[in-house]
């Protein structure tokens, strides 16, 4: 079995972030939308507010959201 490490999330992004960047500088100018909204580089499940049982649940049961 494969070992995990003890990183958060936010850990990793940053990592990323710096690697990334050391190759590619970031733009100068924002990300955004064709509304005009914002966007980050990158969203990971730390940008969600999710409850997992009540948003996505488990196979079989409701909500359904398996496969969607």
């Amino acid at each position: 079995m494969a070992k995990t490490e003890d990183r958060s999330a936010s850990d990793s992004v940053e990592t990323w972030r710096e690697t990334l960047y050391a190759a590619v500088p970031e733009r100068d100018e924002l990300l955004s939308t064709i509304s005009g909204l914002e966007t980050e580089p990158l969203y990971t499940p730390e940008n969600v507010e999710l409850d997992y049982q009540r948003d996505l649940g488990y196979p079989g049961e409701p909500p359904f959201t398996r496969g969607v």
